[in-house]
């Protein structure tokens, strides 16, 4: 048994789901809905206490992570 390590492997992109169970690239929508759901959390912490400051901190958080995640998916 050989154990050579062959650099064009780590270039091809595998997926992490079974083949025919969802399209390829789900697992990064579910990532992003958990880290939004967490931001929404801190969102909600913020306004109820009252800081304004906080709250538009986490909204711009929001909005500048689902750019960044998000752009150049179809």
């Amino acid at each position: 048994m050989s154990l050579q390590f062959y650099p064009h492997e780590d270039l091809e992109l595998k997926s992490a789901l079974h083949p025919g169970t969802l399209e390829s690239g789900a697992g990064d929508y579910v990532a992003v809905a958990i880290i939004d759901a967490m931001l929404a959390m801190a969102l909600v912490s913020f306004a109820v206490n009252g800081g304004v400051i906080g709250t538009l901190v986490v909204l711009g958080l929001i909005a500048g992570f689902n750019m960044l995640a998000l752009s150049g998916r179809h």
